[in-house]
């Protein structure tokens, strides 16, 4: 349990109970704490998995951009990479090296192939398609591994650069994380991206309160952890996304000089203020989801996702009162797991065709317009109930 901030040491203050069931190779009934530190607006779990159990899921379970060697980026995912290149490039920073560390699948570090480079990635697959398909060198581990390592080799290579896109809600101590950073990589700059409760939609019920994200940043409690650790914003940004991805979107991008002074920004808007309007509003849309669920009238139902959203909907709704047969994801890592004793299996047409099933709820916020579209030749031969506008 984290009971007080990593960045100043005062006592976080639980401000959010959530209930999951069934979170897929991590546990079948979860309480999440969800706090916040009173001084440096730090969000955070306050009872995350063991490092050992995050780190196990994104070696082994996490979905990553891609992860196969005949895999394409996807054009948002490119245009990501490209709007960070961009951004760093329109603050004339001068560096010649750049450590990711999250690194995926080496298509981001490709694009800075005039530098020296190395990515730290969990994932193997990941690590060794990185070197087959853009010939980028990939440490194959978590940051810890990597850490333990380098920690007190004098010899050890520096990096100008450390880029963290969409990794650092994920670790448990970011503000140890990112001062062992500085101790083993030396980096003058910093590239940070990471959801933002700055500027929050209205889409998936508690959706930035994913089991995965340990921290919720907003950019006032980014700048405290970040001055912290001697480094001062250079500039800031925001990117609504135009993809579905609720626990994503809309994101922050930075970066971070170091420096012997720092100066912090005062910010108009109250993080508590912030995150108080996110959960009345989050409430209200899962008691609407509630309403849903409670009038599904199938007999033999299949649940399509079984992500974080539907952990959520098991334990908060009475979804698992319905005669459920079926529970489908097309993520094939999924595959290898049951919920309630179900096995998890891909979409099968021949369920409809063959009345297996009569209902299908799309238990997903991200892939729901998707599944719709698949579902499409099937709609009148099988009740398809949506939680979300289209």
């Amino acid at each position: 349990m984290i009971t007080h901030c990593d960045i100043c040491g005062k006592k976080l203050k639980t401000i959010k109970k959530l209930h999951f069931k069934y979170i897929i190779g991590m546990a079948d009934n979860y309480t999440q704490h969800v706090k916040i530190c009173p001084d440096c607006k730090l969000i955070v779990t306050g009872n995350p998995f063991s490092e050992e159990k995050l780190n196990n899921r994104y070696k082994k379970q996490s979905k990553y951009e891609f992860d196969d060697i005949n895999s394409i980026p996807s054009d948002d995912y490119k245009q990501r990479c490209a709007r960070q290149r961009n951004f760093i490039e329109e603050n004339n920073v001068q560096f010649s090296s750049i450590l990711e560390i999250g690194a995926s699948s080496g298509y981001n570090l490709s694009l800075y192939s005039d530098k020296k480079t190395l990515g730290i990635e969990p994932s193997r697959n990941n690590c060794e398609n990185a070197k087959k398909n853009y010939n980028v060198d990939m440490f194959c581990g978590v940051f810890k591994e990597y850490y333990s390592k380098h920690i007190g080799i004098e010899t050890k290579e520096n990096y100008d650069m450390v880029f963290l896109s969409h990794t650092l809600e994920h670790i448990v101590s970011p503000c140890s994380f990112i001062k062992e950073c500085v101790q083993v990589i030396s980096p003058r700059y910093f590239f940070i991206e990471v959801p933002t409760f700055d500027f929050k939609f209205n889409n998936q019920a508690y959706g930035m309160y994913c089991d995965e994200h340990v921290n919720c940043f907003t950019l006032e409690s980014l700048e405290n952890m970040m001055s912290v650790c001697g480094y001062r914003l250079l500039n800031a940004g925001l990117d609504l996304c135009s993809s579905r991805v609720a626990a994503g979107c809309p994101a922050v991008f930075t970066l971070w000089e170091q420096t012997s002074s720092t100066q912090i920004h005062q910010y108009v808007n109250s993080v508590p203020f912030i995150v108080k309007t996110y959960n009345q509003k989050s409430k209200a849309e899962l008691n609407r989801i509630r309403k849903i669920i409670k009038n599904i009238k199938g007999d033999k139902i299949a649940v399509w996702g079984t992500g974080n959203h539907l952990s959520l909907l098991l334990a908060t709704t009475p979804l698992l009162k319905k005669n459920i047969v079926k529970f489908y994801d097309s993520d094939t890592k999924k595959q290898a797991f049951q919920i309630a004793g179900i096995p998890i299996q891909a979409f099968n047409p021949q369920d409809i065709e063959n009345r297996t099933i009569d209902t299908i709820l799309l238990a997903s916020y991200v892939a729901q317009n998707q599944m719709l579209r698949i579902l499409e030749p099937y709609k009148d031969k099988c009740r398809i109930v949506t939680l979300y506008d289209c």
